[in-house]
Order: C-alpha cells, then structure tokens, then sequence
C-alpha cells in the first residue's frame, strides 16, 4: 500500500512539474492573442492537463498493483518501473494538451 502512495504522489508531483513547465511554454506561444482569445486556450490545456495528470497517477498505480500481484514484482521494482513510463506518457500527453489549447485560442481568435 505504501508502494502505491508513494508511486501515486511522485508521478503526481512530477506531473505537476513537468505540466507547469509547459504551461509557461503556453503562455510564450499565446504571446500578442487578446486575453479573451487566449483564454479559452489557457482554460482548455488547464482542464486537459489536469486530467492528464490524474489519469497517469491512477494508472500509475493500477501497473504497480499488476506487476506485484502477477509478474510476481517488489513494490519497489514496481514502482520503479511504473514511475517512468506514467511521467514520460504524461509529459507527451500534457505537450499535446499545450497544443490542443493553441488550436483552441486560434479557432475563438479567427471565428468568434
């Protein structure tokens, strides 16, 4: 059960650091859009991120639970192994969730 935790909050925590890195890259690519044109960009990756964020961690978890369970694993060499592959597949979902937001701002920019 602390393998779990422990593997939820570092993939978590990671997540968010690595999610608010891109947030600033956000910020960058919104530069010169009027703030009610960026806005729906910045909310949409918000939005997306954070259940980016939640998902890896949960998932995170439920890999940790297989490989103990039935790859016969530690909790140790579990959460090693889930920890990486979760920040990595987030880091790349939460990149594409800074490009949704980017279409987004450019869609209300042009048509609303």
């Amino acid at each position: 059960m602390a393998t779990k935790l422990l593997t939820f909050f570092i993939t978590f925590a990671s997540s968010i650091v690595i999610g608010t890195g891109l947030f600033f890259f956000l910020l960058l690519a919104l530069n010169g859009y009027n703030g009610a044109d960026g806005e729906w960009g910045i909310y949409t990756y918000i939005g997306l991120a954070f259940v980016v964020t939640v998902v890896c961690s949960l998932l995170s978890v439920l890999l940790v639970n297989y490989l103990v369970k039935r790859k016969q694993k530690t909790g140790i060499i579990a959460g090693l192994i889930a920890t990486p592959i979760f920040v990595i597949l987030g880091a790349a979902l939460n990149f594409v969730a800074v490009v949704i937001g980017i279409i987004v701002a450019e869609v209300v920019r042009t048509n609303f």
